[in-house]
């Protein structure tokens, strides 16, 4: 009986601030309207809308209940100003230069406008209890909004499922995104192709596509879609094995991977996610004697100032790091309103040394 009574305050708390939200954007100007459609607009049952109005009443939000009246809405300057937004990123790993670099600008302009920021680290791997966790964290820090760093595809609809706006940096996307959802990321599989079909142009034919353990996901989409663009019809387990899914904490256990993987199969060209992977990459090549670019060509899908240090200076991809904030900007400005997911194209950075074309 307990945890029905938890259970349902919590639900009146979440209609609460999405009722307070809609009168905020003017879905509602003077008065609401009865509590049998309110209840229906709010997608709940009349004992909670009548909680979610009781707590907006001692907010000061709108005018208490009478008998054949409805509740007026109050001056909206009395609604609280300060919101707080919870940022959840993986507990796997440590954010990289960019998303740390956009998320302290994100957070600084939050902090400024909206209120505080809180953060936390959480399993994105555990997807079976993806709704329970993220209910108690947000129930915990009192969250008004939530920023999810490369969640998993279950993570984004359980933030979904609360009906708090959302603001996700990379992640697992399905066709089907959320409502209440706004997000800025590349797309992992178009990266890709676009560096196989430069690594093709210049004669390579053999080329090993690595991904990270936090990201093993991406894995069969990629794959899906690059026997669909080349029309492969040969060996699939054959095929997976050119995708080889990395743990970057571990070095020793990754440099065993890397000398498995080429190997096997002996590729003329690697491209690697991350700065992580690309190091464990040049590390691996040192210790083997492997030269880069003569004997391996390199591309990695992110880039960092310091890998400028690395012998030869590594082709990157930037992600277009302004283009996101402003994304973010706008949505913050906008009444955190969904604008839904914005597909942002890295750009080549200049003066890469780690790849070359194949002799003839």
């Amino acid at each position: 009986m307990k945890k029905v009574g938890v259970e349902r305050r919590y639900l009146a708390t979440t209609a609460a601030r999405h009722l307070a939200n809609l009168i905020q954007e003017g879905v509602y100007l003077e008065s609401l309207p009865g509590e049998r459609r309110l209840a229906k607009d709010l997608g709940v049952g009349r004992n909670a809308c009548r909680s979610a109005l009781e707590e907006l009443e001692i907010q000061g939000l709108i005018s208490e209940a009478k008998p054949g009246c409805q509740r007026r809405i109050l001056g909206r300057a009395q609604e609280k100003k300060s919101k707080t937004l919870l940022h959840l990123y993986s507990a796997y790993s440590e954010k990289q230069e960019v998303e740390r670099r956009l998320f302290q600008r994100e957070g600084e302009l939050w902090e400024q406008a909206m209120g505080p920021c809180r953060h936390q680290r959480v399993d994105f791997q555990k997807t079976k209890s993806a709704q329970r966790i993220l209910e108690k964290i947000v129930q915990q820090t009192e969250a008004d909004a939530l920023f999810l760093s490369s969640p998993t595809s279950p993570w984004i609809q359980a933030a979904d499922e609360l009906q708090l706006p959302v603001f996700c940096s990379g992640g697992e996307f399905s066709k089907s995104i959320p409502k209440f959802l706004t997000g800025a990321a590349h797309d992992f599989v178009s990266e890709v192709e676009r560096a196989l079909s430069r690594l093709k142009a210049l004669g390579h034919r053999k080329v090993l596509v690595t991904v990270s353990k936090e990201r093993s996901f991406l894995v069969q989409s990629t794959i899906e879609s690059f026997c669909r663009k080349q029309n492969y019809q040969g060996d699939r387990h054959m095929l997976e094995s050119w995708f080889p899914v990395f743990d970057a904490s571990d070095k020793e256990k990754n440099m065993q991977m890397w000398k498995e993987a080429i190997s096997r199969s002996k590729p003329t060209a690697v491209i690697v996610p991350g700065s992580s992977m690309l190091v464990s990459l040049y590390m691996f090549c040192f210790r083997e004697q492997v030269r880069i670019p003569e004997e391996l060509s390199v591309i990695c899908l992110e880039h960092n100032d310091l890998l400028s240090w690395m012998s030869p200076i590594p082709v990157t991809m930037r992600y277009p790091e302004e283009q996101a904030l402003r994304i973010f900007v706008n949505w913050m400005n906008g009444g955190l309103v969904s604008s839904g997911l914005h597909y942002l194209s890295l750009e080549q950075t200049s003066g890469g040394e780690s790849v070359r074309a194949l002799a003839e």
